[in-house]
Formats: structure tokens, sequence, C-alpha cells
């Protein structure tokens, strides 16, 4: 009998924010994946993956790592609530030989023990509880032999996001049970490369990193070479392809969503085409760029424009060439950087050279350009929902580099005399810059 297939529909094979089945790249040159299997084979240290944020470090672990512990980092604010966290993850999808070891609970939360005993188990409201010949006054002892009993590998993606001193007292925890045959994976952002290896003072040959990258023009053009094909669709002279990976800013989740838009949205093909149709470009490339720039990255921009909390006395403006709009050093800075694009760092004397061309008359001095630099960077440090900081605030949190854990910045300004230097972290944040700020602008160029 004869059955027709349910065409694949464009949503299906451009996912972003989800895992990709028929566009995933697994980037081979960088034997990452090779590299990942050796690491569960051979075990013995925690291993970090680093990479920039949304670069795929996630979709690289969930294509790899079989059945894992999965902790957000997002959600451990304690020790002791990681090892609860587990302990549900545990619960949840343990063997039956080993659950029949643990108690029978449906959360963790509030003072809710895990108690193991060798006649049954139970929880209790209390602290601690006696049952048979054990006494467990912690979750966390349980939990961790129940977690090397599993024989499942630990990851706890976004690492970076727990405050530093509960990194360090995690660290200490979990590397034991790495002696003993735990497979630990801690995924975070580049910049934070340091962060086991200082949580504990004695981690030689027990840390191994594993570092991708921002993706190339070419690992972006796999993506909608992939899913052309896939949807029967055709980009003939590969104009459109370059041009979408060149503003994805080496983000894989951008160019998911940029093909999906000029597909389905532009070319309104919703599913996969019984004959080959050739894709046509946008009226205007800057207005279909500019529809998928993000609301949370408008947020942040907005935030970094504000600068600190004035102190009664407005900020100096400068008169922009062209319209005459003017700008206060947060908005230069912030204009120079969007004109550097799609470069993703950019050197402090660059900027400085770009503001130069955008103001009619004396531009800024130097060291009001270092000091906006600074200050924008300590306010990508904080988290997006806090209070406009003032001057003397940002002082402070910069003496104090715990301040800045638990966050992950959209940019962040590293300073090395002549070679000091703004990253842009977040490629989401560039691409605001690039197609969602001119309207805070004026109309220059």
């Amino acid at each position: 009998m004869w059955v027709m297939m349910t065409p694949i529909k464009t949503g299906e094979v451009f996912v972003p924010g989800k895992e990709p089945i028929y566009t995933y790249n697994p980037r081979e040159t960088l034997n990452l994946e090779e590299k990942l299997r050796d690491y569960l084979d051979d075990g013995g240290s925690i291993l970090v993956l680093l990479g920039p944020t949304k670069t795929g470090k996630t979709v690289l672990l969930d294509r790899v790592v079989d059945n894992p512990i999965w902790i957000d980092g997002q959600d451990v604010k304690s020790p002791e609530n990681l090892w609860e966290l587990i302990g549900n993850e545990i619960e949840a999808k343990l063997d039956t030989d080993v659950s029949e070891s643990l108690s029978t609970t449906t959360s963790f939360s509030g003072k809710a023990k895990l108690l193991v005993t060798e006649g049954g188990g139970g929880t209790s409201d209390t602290d601690s509880q006696s049952f048979g010949s054990r006494y467990v006054s912690s979750i966390a002892p349980t939990v961790k032999d129940a977690l090397l009993r599993a024989q499942r590998a630990l990851v706890i993606d976004d690492f970076h996001f727990i405050d530093r001193e509960v990194q360090k007292e995690i660290v200490r925890a979990v590397k034991p049970l790495v002696y003993r045959g735990l497979r630990s994976i801690f995924a975070s952002i580049t910049y934070r490369r340091h962060d086991v290896a200082n949580a504990v003072e004695d981690m030689d040959g027990r840390m191994d990193l594993l570092e991708t990258s921002a993706w190339s023009v070419q690992e972006l053009i796999y993506i909608a070479q992939a899913g052309f094909r896939i949807l029967n669709v055709e980009d003939s002279t590969g104009d459109l392809e370059l041009n979408l990976a060149h503003m994805s800013f080496g983000s894989p989740h951008i160019m998911q969503q940029l093909c999906r838009d000029l597909v389905r949205t532009k070319n309104y093909i919703r599913e996969a085409r019984p004959t080959i149709q050739a894709l046509v470009a946008p009226e205007s490339w800057d207005e279909f760029f500019a529809r998928a720039a993000s609301d949370a990255s408008r947020r942040w921009f907005t935030k970094l424009l504000r600068g600190p909390q004035e102190k009664g006395q407005k900020r100096t403006t400068w008169r922009l060439k062209g319209d005459g709009a003017g700008l206060d050093t947060y908005g230069l800075a912030l204009k120079a950087m969007a004109n550097c694009l799609p470069d993703l760092e950019i050197t402090r004397d660059r900027i400085r050279v770009e503001i130069d061309n955008l103001v009619v008359g004396k531009p800024p001095e130097a060291h009001q350009v270092t000091r906006t630099l600074q200050y924008m960077s300590r306010i990508a440090a904080t988290r997006l929902d806090n209070s406009q900081p003032s001057e003397d605030e940002l002082d402070s949190r910069g003496e104090n580099e715990d301040e800045f854990s638990g966050v992950q910045p959209v940019l962040e300004f590293i300073e090395d005399g002549p070679a000091s230097t703004v990253h842009i972290a977040d490629p989401f944040f560039a691409y605001y810059l690039k197609w969602g700020s001119a309207s805070h602008f004026g109309n220059s160029n």
C-alpha cells in the first residue's frame, strides 16, 4: 500500500535554540566529538568545555554524551542545592537496581533528605534521621554514592553562572569523585577558563580543557546548504548564504534563525518543495536583518547606553556629523563599536579613531574613552534586572573580582596598555548593535 509521506517543514530543518537534526555540523576540523569521546573513555579529570556563548557547546554535549546527569548552572545556588538537583535527576532516571536503594520522594526541596538504608529508605522533614544501621545528616554523601553507582557522566552547563565561592566548593567535592571514576564536564564561556583551576590549588592533572570557538563563515554556510538541500530550495549564486553567514557573528543559533526567516518569511516556503525552487533575496537586507534583533539584547544595549547613574550634572554630549544629533561618551563608544562590526574584538585605539570620525570638532579625551569602556564593562557584569549602578558602585566592583561571578557579560573591556580591547562576548548583542541600534543614534552615518 502506497502511503504519502508528510513533507518536512522548514521549522523542523532550521531550528534556532534546539538540537539540529538535518543541519548539524560536527565541525570535523576541530575534532571536538572525538576529543569528547576520548575523555568519556579515559576519565581521571574534570573536563572543562570552553567556548563563546551561543556557539554550540550544549548541542555538542547532547550529541556525544549518552544519558548524562544534566545540571543547569543557573539553578545552582549552593553546594547542597547541587546535590538536591543531582538527587532529583538520579531518582527520575536511575536503573532499577540502583533506585531500589534510594528513597521515593517527589522533591528534595526544603529540609527533605534522601536516606539510603540497608533495609529500605525514606525521607524526613528534619535535618537528619536514623534508619536501621545508617544515619544521614546531609543528602550529599548519599547522592555522591548514588552518582558513582549510576555510572553516568555529570554535566554542569553554564558553570560560569555559579557564584565563585560555590564553584570552589563544588570542585572540591567533585574532585575525589573523579578519582573514583566519575566523568564530570563543566561547560563555560571562554574568558572564564580559569574558574575550575582557581577553585582548588592542586588541580594539576585533574583538569583538562576542550576549547571550541566562534564558527567560521564556511562552517555557518554548511548549515544553510544542508537545510536548503532538505527543503529542495536553491541559492544558485551562493550570495544569500554568504550574506547570512557574515551577519551571524560566529553563532550557529543566529544562522539557523536567519536561514529559517529567509526561507519561510521571505520566500513563503513552509515545507520541502516537490521540485527545486530558487530562493530570492529580501528587497531590503537592512529590514530583513533588523527583524531578527532580540529584545533581551535591546535591553542590554539600553542599559549600557544609559551608563552609570548621573550625580546631578548631565554628561557632556558631542554633536555628530550628518544630522547633528548629540551623544555622550557611552553613545559614542557603542556607535563606534557598531561601525567596527562584524569584528568582535575591537581595540580601544580603533574605537577612538571611530569616535574621532563621528563627531564635529574636538573628540573626547583618551582618558574619557577609557573610563567609559571600564564602566560599560562593569555594567555588563551586573545582572540585567538590577538597578542602574552609580559610578561609586562600579568603582567598588572593579576592585572586587568576585562581584563578577554568576553573570555572562555581553561585552568585556580588557586593559593591556596599547593593546587594550573590547571583547563583544554575546553574538546576539553584536547582532543588535549592528541591526537594532540605529534608532538610538539618530540618522547619522
